[in-house]
């Protein structure tokens, strides 16, 4: 006999084959306890970087990569890892949508499983440093300097010391978006946005702005 509702409880256990493990597991805000598993954290972890790898691998030119890493929102090495195979390459736009949002919620959930699930271990600490790297290079390749300077002060000083080498490239950007969106602006804002202290921006950057009081004027509004 059918169960109540109509339904056979049988068939109605049974999951879909070959289902994406990105769709199979849920967020553990949601209820979703699949990924306090540590196996199944570890297994999950692995489709990340798998997945992340045919991303990179999919831009030919350096060019198209920067563009990729630009849209993104945050391993463990290997050497009998399997390279990814032509035909599994996203090649259209869409493809490139569909595996940016599949990086980035799997990459939240992976961190929510590991939160929850209290885990204090070298898997957990090589997990986020992958999202840590991720973070780094979409800040950088997007010119994100608000991002760059958040995620600088969030890590440790061995971290923060490589990020230096970006670090003056970034604050030029924050300097010309600053200059072509302001005609003045608070100094504490300025100094937070750069990262760096009003001395410092007129000596080394020569910005050629006028600091009068506690406000910046970078340039004067022409007289109608």
């Amino acid at each position: 006999m059918s169960a109540k509702g109509g339904r056979n409880p049988s068939w109605s256990r049974l999951k879909p084959a070959n289902q994406d493990i990105f769709e199979e597991m849920g967020l553990r805000s949601k209820g979703d306890a699949q990924l306090l598993d540590y196996k199944t954290q570890e297994r999950f972890y692995e489709k990340i970087v798998e997945r992340y790898k045919v991303f990179c691998s999919s831009a030919v030119r350096g060019d198209e990569l920067h563009r990729r890493l630009a849209q993104l929102d945050l391993s463990k090495e290997n050497e009998n890892e399997v390279i990814p195979k032509a035909s599994d390459l996203p090649n259209s736009k869409a493809d490139v949508s569909n595996e940016l949002d599949a990086i980035i919620m799997g990459m939240r959930k992976l961190r929510e499983g590991i939160v929850a699930s209290k885990r204090v271990d070298d898997f957990s600490i090589q997990a986020y440093i992958f999202c840590i790297r991720l973070s780094i290079l979409r800040a950088i390749a997007h010119d994100n300097y608000f991002l760059f300077w958040r995620i600088k002060r969030g890590v440790d000083g061995h971290k923060a010391k490589i990020m230096e080498f970006a670090e003056d490239e970034m604050k030029l950007h924050a300097l010309k978006s600053i200059g072509k969106t302001y005609l003045s602006i608070d100094l504490a804002s300025l100094e937070q946005l750069t990262d760096t202290p009003w001395a410092s921006l007129a000596k080394n950057y020569g910005v050629g702005w006028q600091l009068e009081g506690t406000k910046v004027v970078i340039r004067k509004p022409k007289a109608r």
